[in-house]
């Protein structure tokens, strides 16, 4: 479902949450998938995550480094079941 994720550990967020201003610790990840997946990786996320409302946005590719790019793609195809990938 995705090619890769950064974790950036310690990043400070401060929001509204319940009409009170919340502030605390959290990791940030950064995840790779393509435009198809983006839908089926949010609705993981919400599945595992202790927020009710967890943090889960898509940003569009705008340019980049085109070998990476294919790869995330290749890496993200879902494969048939059955063919012998695991």
């Amino acid at each position: 479902m995705c090619a890769c994720v950064n974790i950036i550990p310690s990043v400070k967020s401060i929001y509204e949450w319940e009409g009170k201003v919340e502030e605390g610790s959290e990791a940030l990840l950064m995840i790779k998938t393509q435009t198809s997946l983006v839908d089926e990786l949010v609705a993981a996320i919400k599945d595992m995550h202790t927020y009710s409302v967890p943090e889960a946005i898509a940003l569009d590719v705008a340019g980049g480094n085109i070998d990476y790019i294919d790869w995330v793609l290749r890496q993200t195809t879902h494969k048939k079941k059955g063919s012998g990938d695991s």
